[in-house]
C-alpha cells in the first residue's frame, strides 16, 4: 500500500514540477539574462521615405515619426521635414511632406521632441562637394523650435534667441525631465568634450545654455547618446584620431546638472561611429555605423543595471538587413525603426522595422506612451569628415513624480498562469510534497 502511495506522490511531484515550469527556472528571467536576442526579425516597410536621405535627424512623438533635413543621393542638403504615423501593428503609414520646412538647410543637426515641441540644433547648411566624403560645411549654432500639432503636423518654426554656446556639428543630444543636453561635437577645427544644458520652458522656448562643470572624459564627435532612468550615456564615436568603443555614463541631477562621468567597464564589442542608437525598456541598442575601414550592419544591445552601469553587450542575431551609415532611428510602442542612410555605395530611402522581444512596459492611461527618440546626424568616414547619428529621448509632457519619465524597468517574463506568483505557489507546494514524502518514507521504514 505504501509503495503504491509513495509512487503516486512521486508521479504527482513530477507533474507539478513540469506544469509550473520549475524544471527550467531560467524561464523566470529576462531574455537578456539568458543571453537571448531582444530584437526580432527586420521587416522592410512598404512606405519608404519620399526621397533618398542620409544624415537626417529624427524624432518620434505621440504616434508620429519625423525625419528632418539631411542630404539626398545627389548630395544636395535639404530643409525638408517628413512625417508619418506609426500604426498599432508596428507598420509605418504614408509619409507626408510637411508644409513647414526648416528655415534653412541642415545636415548633421540634432533634434529632440519634448512637451509638444520639436527642437533642431546646430549642424551645417552647405552642399557636399564631389563625394560623400568631401564637403565644405558652414557650421552653425542655431536652434530652431516648432510645435507638434495633435494631427501630427508640424507648426511654424521659430529661431530661438538662445543659440548654442558654440557653432557645432556632430554632437550627441538628449532630452530629459525638462532639460536638453548637447555633448561633444565638432566645429570644423576642434572636437569638444564640453557638455551644454538648457531648460525647455512651458511655452516651448529654450532657456539660457549652461556649460556643465563635468565634461566628457575625452573629446568626442560622431558619438551616440541615450538617457534612461536619470542616467546619461555617451557611446562610441571619434576622438580625432580613431573610432572608439568606449561607453561613458553620468547621473542627471534633479536641478538639471550633469554629475561626474564614469567610464563603463563594458565597452562596445567593436568600435563604431556614425551609428544610430535607441533605448527601450531597460536596454540600449547601438546599430550600424562605421569602424573607419568599412560600414557595419551589426546591432549590439546591453541591459542598464540598477546602479546605472551598462551590462555586457550582446551581438543580436537579427542584424540590420544591410550595412547602414548615417541612418536615422526611433523606438516607439514596442518597435524600432531605422530610416535611410548610406550602405557604402548609395543613399537609401528604405525604412526597416523590428519588434522588441523584451516585455513591453505598461503605458498606463497616458495617451502618449513615452518612448526613446533618436536623432541622427552625419559623420563622414575619414578623419575630420567623420559624422554620426545621435539618439534622443522623447519625454511625456507631465512625467509626474516618477524618477524615470522615459521607461519602466524591465519586468520578468511570464511563467505559468501568473508569473512570479505561480513560482512562489509552486515552491510552497513542492516543499509540502517533499515533506509528506519524507514522512511517509520514515513511517514505512519504521513499520518494516
Amino acid at each position: 500500500m505504501f509503495d503504491r502511495l509513495y509512487k503516486s506522490i512521486i508521479r504527482l511531484l513530477i507533474v507539478l514540477w513540469l506544469s509550473l515550469g520549475l524544471l527550467l527556472p531560467t524561464s523566470a528571467l529576462p531574455a537578456y539574462a539568458m543571453g537571448l536576442d531582444t530584437v526580432g526579425p527586420w521587416k522592410t516597410e512598404a512606405n519608404t521615405l519620399p526621397g533618398t536621405l542620409a544624415a537626417a535627424t529624427s524624432v518620434v512623438y505621440n504616434g508620429y515619426v519625423y525625419s528632418i533635413g539631411g542630404f539626398d543621393a545627389s548630395h544636395n542638403t535639404t530643409s525638408t521635414v517628413y512625417s508619418a504615423p506609426l500604426n498599432p501593428d508596428g507598420s509605418i503609414g504614408t509619409w507626408t511632406t510637411e508644409s513647414n520646412a526648416l528655415p534653412q538647410h541642415r545636415v548633421n543637426s540634432n533634434s529632440v521632441a519634448y512637451n509638444g515641441y520639436v527642437y533642431v540644433m546646430g549642424g551645417y547648411d552647405d552642399s557636399l562637394v564631389d563625394t560623400i566624403y568631401g564637403y565644405d560645411p558652414s557650421f552653425v549654432d542655431t536652434v530652431y523650435s516648432a510645435p507638434l500639432n495633435p494631427d501630427g503636423s508640424v507648426g511654424a518654426w521659430t529661431t530661438e534667441l538662445n543659440a548654442l554656446p558654440v557653432t557645432l556639428s556632430n554632437p550627441a543630444t538628449v532630452v530629459y525631465n525638462g532639460y536638453v543636453y548637447v555633448m561633444g561635437g565638432f566645429d570644423g577645427t576642434n572636437r569638444y568634450s564640453a557638455v551644454y544644458s538648457a531648460p525647455l520652458n512651458p511655452d516651448g522656448s529654450v532657456g539660457a545654455w549652461t556649460t556643465e562643470l563635468n565634461p566628457l572624459p575625452q573629446v568626442r564627435s560622431d558619438l551616440n547618446s541615450v538617457v534612461y532612468n536619470g542616467q546619461l550615456y555617451a557611446i562610441g564615436g571619434f576622438d580625432g584620431t580613431d573610432v572608439v568603443s568606449t561607453v561613458y555614463s553620468a547621473p542627471l541631477k534633479p536641478d538639471g546638472s550633469v554629475g561626474t562621468w564614469s567610464t563603463d567597464a563594458n565597452d562596445l564589442p567593436h568600435k563604431s561611429a556614425g551609428a544610430t542608437s535607441v533605448v527601450y525598456n531597460g536596454h540600449v541598442y547601438f546599430m550600424g555605423g562605421s569602424d573607419g575601414f568599412g560600414f557595419l550592419s551589426s546591432i549590439y544591445s546591453a541591459p542598464v543595471k540598477p546602479d546605472g552601469s551598462v551590462g555586457t553587450w550582446t551581438t543580436e542575431s537579427s542584424a540590420l538587413p544591410q550595412a547602414l551609415f548615417l541612418a536615422a532611428s526611433v523606438a516607439y510602442n514596442g518597435y524600432v525603426y531605422v530610416m535611410g542612410g548610406y550602405n557604402g555605395s548609395t543613399i537609401l530611402d528604405t525604412v526597416y522595422s523590428a519588434r522588441f522581444l523584451t516585455p513591453e512596459p505598461d503605458p498606463g492611461p497616458s495617451p502618449n506612451p513615452v518612448m526613446p527618440v533618436l536623432s541622427n546626424t552625419y559623420v563622414g568616414l575619414n578623419g575630420d569628415t567623420n559624422r554620426f547619428l545621435t539618439p534622443e529621448t522623447d519625454s511625456a509632457p507631465d512625467p509626474g513624480p516618477s524618477p524615470n519619465p522615459v521607461m519602466s524597468v524591465l519586468p520578468n517574463t511570464d511563467v505559468g498562469l501568473n508569473g512570479d506568483t505561480n513560482i512562489i505557489v509552486g515552491v510552497v507546494a513542492l516543499i509540502a510534497i517533499v515533506v509528506s514524502v519524507s514522512v511517509l518514507a520514515v513511517t514505512k521504514k519504521k513499520r518494516k
